[in-house]
């Protein structure tokens, strides 16, 4: 499994999850919600219709949980995916809704091992 990110964290190759049999697949979204909410809610409704249309993934459903604020800024982006880091049962991220977030963002999940 995951580990939290460290300061001596090194990148580990992607790999399986295990997900127990009455267990919930955990992904989460990073979408910005300061002065963007419209933005954030259309992104959330669209994610939650993905997954409704999609379905179970191996016979697990999937939790969505809350939406992480990732502010459209690479603070943000960094911020919101720390959260997403720090709770090991989280096996993937939708988002973000701001390329700047993004950026910040996807050097610290990739490097947790988070699609």
């Amino acid at each position: 499994m995951r580990r939290a990110l460290e300061d001596n964290f090194e990148p580990r190759p992607l790999g399986a999850v295990e997900v127990a049999a009455s267990e919930a697949v955990q992904i989460r979204s990073l979408l910005a919600h300061d002065g963007w909410e419209a933005a954030a809610e259309a992104g959330r409704d669209a994610i939650e219709i993905a997954v409704r249309d999609f379905g179970d993934i191996h016979g697990h459903r999937v939790d969505l949980g809350l939406p992480g604020n990732s502010m459209c800024s690479p603070a943000g982006g960094r911020t919101a995916a720390r959260a997403v880091i720090d709770d090991e049962q989280v096996v993937g991220v939708i988002g973000t809704s701001c390329s700047g977030a993004g950026a910040a963002a996807s050097e610290l999940l990739s490097a947790a091992g988070l699609v």
